[in-house]
Parts: structure tokens; C-alpha cells; sequence
């Protein structure tokens, strides 16, 4: 399927619909939110792909088969977030930014 930033048949699953249509801007701030952060905690925000102009706001097949959302971090005063992945589902990861003499559960399928 061709789309505004090229061809990208395995995010539309060979050209069918999307099955899980979100953006990693929804993401981050779902994530964002049970950390208690907001966007404008960001103190830096990095995407590459198709289109930087667009970056967080580009739309993607984030369920189950390939992975289709961009590379990216985002850093907070407290939190850094980036994309995870298990089957192609993917979704928005956080660690605190400063160590906290806590654990994280594994991220990824278990």
C-alpha cells in the first residue's frame, strides 16, 4: 500500500486495513500519565523515520505482525520513554531517569 511517506505494506498487512491504528504520541501519553508526567515535562524528544515534520503524530498498525511505529526516546526530568515491542505489538516503555533502588518488570511478553 502506498501511503504519504511510501510504500509500507507491512504496516497495513499487505495492504488490508489497520488493525490497531495509533500514533506514538497516544502512546507516550498513556504512558505519561501513570507516571504522572505530561508533554510539557518533556526536556527532550527524539523520532526517526518516514517523516520527521510528523514524527510523533504519524499513524501506525500497532498491533499484532511487523513493527511499524518509529524509533524514538523521550526525556523527562523523572522518566525516559521508548518503544517496545513483542509479535509486532507495540506499545510505550519507561524507566525512571535516575536510579531509584527499584525494579522494573521485564518488558516484552512474559
Amino acid at each position: 500500500m502506498e501511503t504519504p511517506w511510501g510504500s509500507c505494506a507491512i504496516c497495513t498487512h499487505q495492504g488490508g486495513p489497520m488493525i490497531s491504528s495509533t500514533t506514538w504520541r497516544a502512546e507516550i501519553a498513556s504512558t505519561m500519565e501513570d507516571n504522572g508526567d505530561t508533554w510539557e515535562d518533556v526536556e527532550s524528544a527524539i523520532i526517526s523515520g518516514y517523516r520527521p515534520d510528523s514524527g510523533f503524530d504519524r499513524v501506525f498498525d500497532g498491533g499484532y505482525g511487523g513493527t511499524c511505529g518509529d524509533k524514538f526516546l523521550v526525556h523527562t526530568e523523572n522518566h525516559v520513554y521508548y518503544p517496545c515491542t513483542y509479535d509486532g505489538m507495540e506499545w510505550c516503555g519507561s524507566v525512571p531517569r535516575n536510579p531509584t533502588g527499584k525494579t522494573i518488570d521485564h518488558q516484552g511478553g512474559q
